[in-house]
């Protein structure tokens, strides 16, 4: 039997809702780059995904919108379940408010967020 891990930061509509928002502000690149404004070699796809997020992602990999927006509702519970640590009542937010924090999470790094108390993703 397949175990499958339950993210404890974001419902369902909250992680939609902060693909959305991140994808929104960000923009949506859906060809992996090394923008200007990164550190030397960060590469970005999707409006906010990196290397560090997906390790093997390379300059020159192509995504679909689709994929992308997928993908950016995954790494918003991700950096979600990071903050719930010094949030906790996260997951009892409406999700307008549970897709804000983790699109803040997102931009600017849980510890940004939520101080040391974090682990790094």
């Amino acid at each position: 039997m397949a175990v499958t891990r339950k993210h404890v930061g974001l419902s369902a509509a909250g992680a939609v809702l902060a693909g959305v928002l991140v994808s929104h502000w960000e923009g949506m690149n859906l060809v992996a780059e090394h923008l200007p404004f990164d550190p030397p070699g960060v590469v970005t796809v999707c409006g906010g995904i990196t290397n560090y997020d997906w390790p093997w992602l390379k300059v020159g990999m192509k995504f679909t919108k689709e994929q992308c927006q997928e993908e950016l509702s995954h790494v918003a519970e991700r950096y979600a379940d990071k903050v719930v640590v010094c949030v906790p009542s996260l997951p009892t937010m409406p999700p307008h408010r549970q897709a804000a924090v983790a699109s803040f999470a997102v931009n600017n790094g849980p510890t940004k967020f939520a101080g040391r108390r974090s682990a790094a993703i």
